[in-house]
């Protein structure tokens, strides 16, 4: 990839090598610093480059991507031809009980990440996980050998509406059968109590948020399969006017499961994330950070704070995080830990200090300082960044407009 731009007022070009992306490319900057105009031309020149095999999988929280769609060979979610169908994702290893109750438990562990993580007794949103894998995972195996009962309710809109009308005799119902879900039918009891109450209200508040909108609709699209078929670019897009809803993260999780799997030998896998902090409970993201490099997996985030990242993931994850990312390419910071993160990518150096004493006599001194200091950051132009990349110094590079 080449994007134009300017060095030192003279014309240049930034090069970024597969080697580059292979290690993941990270973008900081806040709004208006330039941060989605050099993004969008990196996201095209990929997209373009993209041999058969590739895949790339875009988060578009803004819109600002969609332009670059092919009708031909990409595909929007939601709002596309084709609807999401949870269950696809589910069933993407096979029917067995095995398989399809550890994808409906990574499902179920995304979809009530948020819920555990801000819940004042977790205990609640913990039981409606269980419940949640368990009834998706029973809906999947129900449906292997009866067609006409997998055309009727092996989709979002199905399991949304049964969920929503759930109560707790009808899921001992359907659940008691097998011995495998009496763990987590112990938390309805008779379904009297305000234990059972409490679980039911937090199964149906989480299914509500997964499956709204566009994505409680009836269809067959999964971001496994469409990683499998090696064909094109999903763009994931958001829409402000709705409730923020974990299906997104559920969606890009399972293209980066997908693409780990290494069932795509030899094709690289792009996985492009403007506004990372919006997505915070990604499972496999530090995975494809640190092992994707052998699979061909390509992560291109932005974000415009550190400070974000810190508020979505956590400190010591969100370090560990923006530390993965081999390619810093920092716009001008507005808040100190982003400023921070740009002085230790280089470390400290000493700087010579001269000066005059006061009898006219030329001192030196010796004094700990940064290679890239807050004066560096705070010059920033608009459209210019100082780039940071493996065993070589920072660049300040001009971004042409694209």
């Amino acid at each position: 990839m080449r994007l134009a731009g300017t060095v030192g007022g003279a014309p240049a070009t930034l090069a970024l090598s597969e080697g580059d992306l292979a290690t993941h490319v990270l973008f900081l900057g806040p709004s208006g610093t330039g941060k989605t105009n050099a993004l969008r031309e990196l996201l095209r020149q990929a997209k373009a480059s993209m041999r058969p095999g590739d895949t790339m999988c875009v988060f578009d929280p803004k819109g600002d991507f969609l332009p670059l769609l092919d009708p031909s060979l990409d595909l929007a979610v939601p709002g596309g031809a084709d609807a999401w169908n949870v269950c696809g994702d589910v069933v993407a290893d096979g029917w067995d009980e095995e398989s399809v109750a550890a994808n409906a438990r990574e499902v179920a562990q995304t979809v009530f990440a948020d819920a555990i993580e801000r819940s004042s007794n977790p205990f609640f949103p913990k039981a409606a996980r269980d419940l949640f894998a368990d009834v998706l995972g029973a809906l999947c195996v129900c449906s292997e050998k009866d067609l006409d009962f997998r055309r009727r309710n092996l989709n979002n809109r199905a399991l949304r509406d049964y969920l929503l009308g759930a109560t707790a005799s009808g899921l001992r119902e359907f659940l008691g059968c097998e011995k495998r879900f009496s763990g987590s039918l112990k938390y309805l009891g008779d379904g009297s109590s305000e234990q059972a109450l409490g679980v039911l209200a937090e199964l149906q508040e989480a299914t509500s948020a997964l499956f709204s909108g566009a994505f409680g609709g009836s269809g067959s699209f999964s971001s496994r399969q469409f990683h499998r078929a090696g064909v094109g670019t999903v763009f994931v897009e958001y829409d402000v006017t709705r409730m923020s809803t974990p299906a997104y993260q559920v969606i890009i999780d399972s293209f980066i499961k997908e693409a780990l799997s290494g069932r795509r030998a030899g094709s690289s896998t792009y996985v492009v994330i403007d506004e990372l902090p919006m997505l915070p409970h990604l499972l496999f993201l530090e995975n494809a950070l640190s092992f994707g490099r052998s699979q061909g997996v390509k992560v291109i985030a932005a974000a415009q704070s550190v400070e974000q990242l810190y508020d979505a993931y956590g400190r010591d994850a969100g370090a560990a995080l923006v530390s993965a990312f081999q390619t810093l390419v920092c716009f001008r910071p507005s808040d100190e830990a982003t400023r921070a993160c740009a002085r230790e990518r280089c470390g400290g150096c000493l700087r010579e200090l001269s000066y005059l004493s006061g009898e006219g006599r030329a001192s030196f001194e010796l004094r700990d300082a940064h290679v890239v200091e807050d004066w560096d950051l705070a010059s920033l132009g608009r459209g210019e960044a100082l780039l940071f990349r493996p065993f070589a110094g920072p660049l300040r590079f001009q971004f042409g407009r694209y």
